[in-house]
């Protein structure tokens, strides 16, 4: 039977972190943006084309059952390890078993939301996205969700849509700075100054010549 759930799913940042109980759905958009006007037969294709953000969606599902944060080495990477279970080898998430109410995750996420100096990486079945920014929480909240937050059987549904902000390097280029007008100015004084002072040589050495 298969599951009607995604499990490993979390949102953390250098000073908090969110592990769903599950995620109902977690959808992933990666597009690129192509100019309209046609592109001329041998023209550089990539200048034609924009990569846009890659987005995120995670509807998920926090209850106050306890549950599993999964573990993670210095990489990042979720740490698995292998048992066998009637005669086949199952691969599993290492993790430390926990409980959070529903009104612990709400105030994490809207804490990892007000931080946004602090950028959130976001771990799926799948892949593991970093440089992630929080750009809209959703919180469906009807009687088919229970009682309070805080209540012993609640549970917290929320819908997060983050995009990810690409980081480029920069560098530096000295460029030459071209002559002021002042500087133009100064040097043509300092030549005639120059042609002043030669001028009055020579008239000082005919003087001399001629007994004037």
């Amino acid at each position: 039977m298969a599951n009607d759930h995604i499990s490993d799913v979390s949102i953390t940042t250098e000073n908090a972190s969110l592990t769903f109980d599950s995620a109902l759905m977690v959808t992933t958009s990666a597009s690129s943006r192509v100019t309209s006007h046609p592109v001329e037969s041998g023209a550089d294709i990539s200048d034609h084309v924009v990569k846009e953000n890659i987005k995120i969606t995670i509807k998920g599902v926090v209850t106050a059952l306890a549950h599993k944060i999964s573990q993670k080495d210095s990489a990042g990477n979720l740490v698995t390890e292998t048992r066998n279970v009637n005669g086949f080898d199952i691969q599993f998430t290492r993790g430390l078993t926990t409980s959070i109410t529903p009104s612990q995750a709400r105030e994490t996420i809207m804490e990892i939301r007000e931080a946004v100096d602090k950028l959130a990486t976001v771990v799926t079945p799948t892949a593991i996205y970093e440089n992630m920014v929080i750009t809209n929480i959703t919180e469906p909240r009807d009687v088919s969700h229970g009682g309070a937050l805080g209540g012993a059987t609640a549970s917290w549904e929320v819908s997060v849509d983050l995009e990810q902000l690409r980081i480029i390097s920069s560098g530096t280029t000295q460029i030459p700075v071209a002559s002021s007008k002042a500087d133009k100015s100064e040097e043509t004084d300092s030549k005639a100054r120059s042609g002043q002072a030669d001028r009055s040589t020579i008239q000082q050495t005919a003087d001399s010549i001629f007994g004037r």
